[in-house]
Order: structure tokens, then sequence, then C-alpha cells
């Protein structure tokens, strides 16, 4: 049988009211009371009800986490794992549940927004949204708190935690120029992702810095997944006009999809062409081919973000807006 707030209040002596106040730790009871009551609750094993307390407090006590992307590619992402065993570190010292949602780039709107809306959860990180710039700002500029991993804006004042994807882009690059190749390939141009065009201007600094001029037909639009990586190297050795000797690719996952294609045509890797990717998955080391790669604190984001997700529900002050964690490049024998 069901231990309620009214046992406690029976068998303490006092009314529900008193009771309830005294457990939710106001101030306006005595401690003498205070004690009387905490003991009744413990004899009686009480279990507050989470639910009604959160209608009370017109809080839910959960985070909702919503990972998106391509129609579930992202489900597959090493990174997945390493930013939710962040924020669950964090977490486990709160009084807050995480609850994990997952949508893709074609409902991610009406999904997030709805969640926004709703009563069940009182903030949201975000991670691997797909939407257009006015949508992104839009969601995370209303009431609720919403921090986003990896994406920001430029244009509006939102909380973002992300690495340096410009310096990382411009490492990337730089080393391929130090190993002598001119003609480089930069892979995952995707139009209006920050993460993406900000590894794309890392690029440009590096090529310039060489006296290179910008080639459009280097880059290359792909999303962040091995499926799109491979598809897209597959369409960049078919076309004879396309010679190169080199790619960045702007995700290690899109850099393993490019390194299988390359493999099937027997193309020697990094003898015919070498091959950076972006973020040192867990396991970028022991490839056939162990991948050079931009290292990013990946779990610290997830901390970061859950950090400053709690900051924004407890109303601070002087929260800052866009952090930005530091990146370095990995040497293996894909370069």
């Amino acid at each position: 049988m069901t231990v309620t707030i009214k046992d406690v209040a029976e068998l303490s002596g006092y009314s529900q009211s008193t009771v309830s106040l005294a457990l939710n730790n106001k101030k306006n009871v005595k401690d003498k009371t205070r004690k009387k009551i905490i003991e009744a609750a413990e004899k009686l094993n009480y279990k507050p009800n989470k639910i009604a307390q959160g209608l009370a407090s017109n809080k839910s006590n959960n985070i909702s986490v919503i990972i998106s992307g391509p129609k579930y590619e992202y489900l597959s992402s090493p990174l997945l794992f390493e930013v939710i065993k962040g924020i669950s570190e964090i977490m486990e010292d709160s009084d807050y549940n995480l609850v994990l949602n997952t949508t893709t780039e074609e409902k991610e709107y009406e999904f997030i927004k709805n969640k926004i809306n709703s009563k069940d959860t009182d903030g949201i990180i975000l991670w691997g949204t797909r939407m257009s710039e006015e949508k992104f700002i839009e969601l995370c500029t209303g009431d609720k708190p919403v921090v986003s991993i990896g994406r920001y804006s430029k244009n509006a004042n939102l909380y973002s935690v992300r690495v340096d994807e410009f310096k990382g882009g411009y490492l990337a690059t730089k080393h391929l120029l130090e190993l002598g190749h001119r003609k480089i390939i930069y892979l995952g141009a995707l139009k209006e992702i920050s993460s993406a065009q900000e590894r794309l201007e890392g690029y440009k600094k590096a090529l310039k810095e060489y006296n290179l001029e910008i080639n459009n037909k280097f880059i290359i639009e792909s999303d962040f997944y091995q499926k799109e990586g491979y598809e897209a190297m597959n369409k960049i050795l078919a076309d004879d006009s396309i010679d190169i000797t080199a790619i960045f690719a702007a995700s290690d996952l899109m850099g393993i999809g490019a390194m299988k294609s390359i493999l099937e045509r027997n193309i020697s890797i990094p003898e015919d062409i070498a091959l950076v990717g972006f973020d040192n998955i867990p396991n970028a080391d022991v490839l056939l081919i162990p991948l050079s790669t931009i290292d990013t604190p990946i779990g610290e984001l997830g901390k970061k973000a859950i950090l400053k997700l709690f900051d924004l529900i407890k109303k601070k002050e002087d929260i800052e807006y866009n952090t930005e964690l530091d990146v370095k490049l990995i040497r293996r024998k894909s370069t």
C-alpha cells in the first residue's frame, strides 16, 4: 500500500500543509516540528510523489537531451555516447532525470518546438540539428532554457558549447600543406551549419597563407556521416576534372566513408591521397589505416552544456553565451 502525505500527517499529529512545508524544507516551520515530521516520514518509509511535486511547483525535474540527424544515421555516431556520458556524470549529483529524445532532420523543428512548449521538461540540450538558421534561433531564444552543443549563431545571443571549429579546420589543412599537398578537398560544406562553415573558414585561411587560390570545385557539400562521406568520395573519384592529393573531411565518420571509397579503388593512403578527419572519435586510431584527425574534448562538451543549463534554470546572471573549447592535431598514418 502506498504511503501518502496524509498518513505522515496523522502519525506526526500535524496538518498536511505543515507536513508538506516541512518535507519541502520551507523556512516557516519550527525545527522541533520539522524533526517530528521527518521522523514520522522515515518510520512510514514515505516516498514523495515527484509528479505531484512537479505539478505543484511547475517543475518536472526532467532535462531533455534531443539528438537529431539525417534518417537516424546519427545513432551510429560514437560521439553520441561520449556526449551523453559527460552529461550523465554531472547529472548524477542532481535531482534531475535525464530524458533522451531522438528525432530526424525532417521532423526536428516541430518536435523540438512541441518539447519547448510542454511541461514535461525544465530545460533542453540540442545536438545535431540541421534546421535553418532562422528556425534554430527561434527555438533557442524562447522562454525555456536551451543549450546547443556544437552549433551556435553569429546573429543572435543563444547559449551554446562548442569547440574551436575554425582552429581545427586551420590545423588540419595546414598539416596537409606542410606535407607538400596543394590540391586539397574540403569535404563537409553544410550550408547554415556553423560548425561546417567555421571549419571551412579555417581551411581557407590555411590556403591563403600559402598563397593558394580557393577552388570551389574542391569544396564539397556532404553531411557528417559515413554514408555521405562514402557517396561524396565516389563522385569525386569519378570526376576526371578533379585532381587531388589530399582530403580534409569535416568529421571522422565522413573521413572513414571517404577512406572506404578510396581503398575500394586500390588507391593508396597516404601515398596517393592523404586524409585528415575531425573529432578524434573512439577507435579512430585502430582503423586499417589509423586516421589523422583534430582531437576534440567530446565528453567535456556534454559536461559544460549541462552545467550551463543548470545555471540558466537557476536564473543566474552573467552566463556566457558561447563557450568554446580548444582542439589539437593528432598525426597518424593516414597522412
